[in-house]
């Protein structure tokens, strides 16, 4: 079983944070980690600093185990045409987005 991480870029609209946060913890990530193959996540809110600014407002980082990352993305895929995934409007679908990513060397540390 290969592993992968699918890294998962996405913002609120403006003022809607909080509805937003609430609706990506409560139903998203549930539903999400529901779909065959995903196993973990970890969510990050961006943190500008003086020298670079994300284009999205959070990210979310999903552990997958899967034979592919194609069978991985069907499956997803399945689960949001059924609705499984939910949806917001609190949600800026012009500042979201979503890539599959394997690991190219061994974990690293000093």
């Amino acid at each position: 079983m290969a592993k992968f991480l699918f890294v998962a870029g996405g913002s609120a609209r403006n003022g809607e944070e909080d509805e937003y946060s609430s609706w990506y913890e409560d139903v998203h990530l549930p539903a999400v980690l529901g779909v065959d193959g995903f196993v973990a996540a970890t969510r990050y809110r961006s943190v500008p600093t003086s020298t670079s600014q994300s284009p999205y407002d959070f990210l979310t980082m999903y552990e997958v185990e899967a034979p592919s990352a194609e069978e991985a993305h069907a499956a997803l895929l399945a689960a949001a045409k059924g609705g499984a995934l939910g949806s917001t409007e609190s949600s800026d679908r012009s500042r979201s987005g979503a890539w599959f990513f394997e690991a190219v060397g061994t974990r690293r540390t000093p």
